[in-house]
Order: C-alpha cells, then structure tokens, then sequence
C-alpha cells in the first residue's frame, strides 16, 4: 500500500470519526453547534457561499454563523446536520472510489510490467 492509499484511508476515517461526533452532537448547544459547522466547512473544503446555496440563506448570514455574532434557530439545525451528513458521505464514497481505483490501477501497472520485463528476455 503506497503513501496516496495509507493518506486516503486516513482521511476517510477522519470523515468518519466527524460524522458519528456530529450525528451525537447537541444541536442546541450554540457553542457545539457553531464548531460542527466551522469543522465540517473545513473537512468538506467548502466556501459559506457553497453552505448558503444549499441551506437557502445569504453568504452573509453563513458567515455571522461562523463568527458566532448569530446562529440558526434550533428547528433548522437539523437540516443543515442532515445536508453536513450527505456531504461527508459522497465525500467518503468518492475518496474510497479513489482509493479502490488507485489500488487497482497499482495492480495493473505492476501486472503489465511484469510482462513487458517477460517480452523482453
């Protein structure tokens, strides 16, 4: 297993540990809800416009979020949760994808390889 694979397969697990830590967390808890959201945006590499888009508010508002000056009411929490949830999960399915892919591809170089080393003797 090559650096590229060990890398990815961390990475998923740090998408993993993230989620089930989400899934526990206290929505109505600002403080807890405030750093689910700074370190999703983080682990998702995604802009607050990106977060504005899909949760239906301003760029701006995503912002103040960030910054703590406000915070969503307790009833949309959920459903930036749930949206947060989807995301990491295409996230760990693409980067498995990439891994498996990657891994496989491995192979296949090594395989062809071998029989240009075999046509050459």
């Amino acid at each position: 297993m090559g650096y590229y694979d060990s890398a990815t397969i961390e990475r998923i697990e740090v998408l993993k540990r993230f989620q089930a830590e989400a899934d526990s967390a206290d929505l109505k808890v600002d403080a807890d809800f405030q750093r689910i959201l700074r370190e999703a945006q983080a682990l998702l590499e995604i802009s607050d416009q990106e977060i504005a888009d899909s949760v239906s508010v301003s760029r701006p508002t995503v912002n103040r979020w960030m910054n703590g000056k406000n915070l969503p009411y307790n009833a949309m929490r959920r459903p930036i949760l749930t949206w947060i949830n989807e995301q990491l999960s295409v996230k760990i399915k693409r980067l498995g994808g990439s891994s498996r892919q990657a891994a496989s591809s491995s192979v296949g170089y090594g395989s062809r390889s071998a029989v240009l080393v075999a046509k050459s003797r």
